[in-house]
């Protein structure tokens, strides 16, 4: 297992210093200085060995990792601005000798970000003063990827930050000439965490399974995957043809 930047192995991690140098420098330093969330976490359970909760996660998958990526950014689309940002990308192989690639979202009570509709009429808001955005038009295209009404209220309900995360993964599949790929989300459990936060967002990843199963998950567990889902309509960047699993685990700190 080796642990770098952007997938190369010429550009190993080996330490947390380098693991700070790397990721939290600049406007992203204070994100490391707590060190009881989900950026630091994420590095010390991570730096010198697998998890014993994420082994267990795919224990029944038979697939061995070999390269690990924090930070990882995959494009979505060809409009500028930002792109997907996973906190791990990692690469491995199962028992047939196939690719697999899983991204993963760390959270101690972190919110998964704004619901779509809300993120969507702040960016029109926004253009309407003739400021510059091309959110809202990355988030019509994303819905129109994956599902069969886009504009319904039910989609619009889906927290952003989880409609990039299942794009990047699949999109970052496609990157790498991979036909499976899965998505986890990774909670840190503290006593300091803010239950509340932690209970939405527990219902935030719950309401996006219902919609992509067309109502037939209701409720994700910890130490559960379920799928595969698909891209209904597809694009370039994300073809339907991947087959993607939603997991999710927990570590106690």
């Amino acid at each position: 297992m080796i642990i770098c930047k952007k997938l190369n192995q010429n550009k190993p991690i080996t330490t947390l210093k380098e693991w700070e140098l790397a990721f939290y420098t600049s406007y992203k330093a204070h994100q490391w200085k707590q060190k009881d969330r989900s950026a630091y976490q994420t590095a010390i359970h991570w730096l010198l060995t697998i998890p014993v909760e994420f082994n267990e996660l795919i224990k029944n998958l038979n697939i061995k990792i070999n390269v690990i990526s924090p930070e990882h950014i995959t494009p979505l689309d060809d409009f500028k601005g930002n792109s997907r940002n996973h906190d791990l990308c990692l690469l491995g192989k199962n028992t047939k000798n196939e690719p697999i690639i899983i991204c993963i979202e760390s959270k101690v009570d972190e919110p998964f970000g704004k619901e779509i509709g809300l993120y969507y009429q702040e960016i029109q808001d926004k253009k309407a003063k003739n400021l510059p955005s091309n959110a809202d038009s990355r988030i019509d295209s994303l819905c129109e990827v994956f599902f069969k009404s886009p504009n319904s209220k039910r989609v619009r309900f889906i927290k952003y930050q989880l409609l990039t995360a299942i794009a990047g993964t699949i999109a970052e599949a496609e990157i790498n000439k991979v036909k499976t790929a899965y998505f986890f989300v990774q909670t840190f459990l503290s006593n300091n965490m803010d239950s509340k936060k932690h209970r939405q967002n527990q219902r935030d990843l719950d309401y996006l399974i219902k919609i992509l199963s067309n109502n037939k998950v209701g409720i994700l567990h910890s130490g559960e995957i379920v799928g595969p889902f698909n891209a209904l309509n597809g694009s370039n960047n994300i073809p339907k043809e991947i087959d993607l699993y939603i997991g999710k685990y927990s570590i106690k700190i």
